[in-house]
């Protein structure tokens, strides 16, 4: 019986042990700490990257906590919840940075403090950017390598069907010529056209110098007749009065003759009187013949 109770001892003893042992790896992994508090922070960021549950949080580049949770929110925003030791405050405006860090994308989040005296409050929700490390730099790297690649190869191609083409240098020597040819063509018209040019802008210059000129002589004849057809259109206004005056005198004459009213109405409605002066008409116009015919040798009984 003493040896069963040895045994027994002995592997309630290793149980224990291995149950320290457990509890103590546990904490260790976890990295709790007997009779330490921790408190709370909640960081929003729109990207995480590499970032997982565990994962450091630094404040300064030392480590006081770490990631319990990421779970993305309505807003499309990423939710993280640190925790950190208690007693460590965050003062406020201190930059909340996600890096990634070393060759093997290590991922933590860093808090740079600052000197602000006020701390923000355990669960106080924070804003935090995202640090692209070097792993997400070389993949980068890598996309602009496999684009440029491309590039690359597309530009081989368009030298390949232009420059790198056997007669493309003999077609261009052809079109330098050309070009040199009506260059010198060009060349050749200028000079020819340049004293033309030159000498009809000199004509022109002096036909406007003439022009001027001419406009210098003919300006006070201009003015002298300006200033007669002022002096004639204000004369004219009394003249047409007086012609308006004795037309209106002869428009009364001729009515009055008409009417048999004046001594000239009178005559003119006297029939004896035209007979007579008509025959007297007659004969003077006789004698106006005779005179003009046989000259001034008239008989002078003619008048008695």
């Amino acid at each position: 019986m003493s040896g069963r109770k040895t045994q027994n001892v002995i592997v309630g003893t290793v149980v224990l042990v291995a149950l320290f042992l457990l509890i103590f790896g546990m904490a260790f992994l976890s990295e709790y700490h007997p009779g330490q508090t921790n408190e709370e922070y909640i960081i929003k960021a729109e990207q995480v990257g590499l970032l997982s549950v565990g994962d450091p949080v630094k404040f300064n580049g030392v480590k006081v906590g770490k990631v319990t949770k990421i779970e993305l929110t309505k807003d499309h925003l990423v939710q993280i919840k640190a925790q950190v030791q208690a007693g460590i405050r965050i003062p406020v405006g201190s930059n909340v940075e996600i890096q990634n860090v070393g060759l093997m994308g290590e991922r933590m989040i860093n808090v740079v403090l600052s000197a602000n005296p006020k701390y923000y409050e355990p669960g106080a929700v924070l804003s935090a950017k995202y640090d692209y490390g070097i792993a997400e730099t070389m993949g980068a790297a890598g996309e602009v390598i496999e684009q440029a690649r491309h590039m690359v190869a597309q530009l081989q191609i368009v030298l390949d069907s232009t420059v790198g083409r056997k007669d493309f240098v003999p077609r261009v020597n052809a079109v330098m010529e050309r070009a040199d040819v009506v260059s010198a063509h060009l060349q050749s018209l200028v000079d020819q056209l340049t004293p033309q040019l030159k000498g009809a802008v000199t004509d022109l210059a002096a036909a406007g110098k003439t022009a001027r000129g001419v406009a210098d002589r003919t300006a006070p004849v201009v003015d002298r007749v300006l200033e007669r057809a002022d002096k004639s259109t204000a004369e004219l206004a009394p003249l047409l009065a007086d012609l308006s005056t004795t037309a209106s005198d002869i428009r009364q004459i001729v009515a009055k003759a008409k009417n048999g009213q004046s001594t000239l109405g009178k005559l003119v409605n006297d029939d004896a009187f035209y007979k007579e002066l008509s025959g007297a008409i007659t004969h003077a116009d006789s004698l106006m013949l005779r005179i003009k015919k046989n000259g001034l040798d008239v008989d002078v009984h003619f008048f008695r």
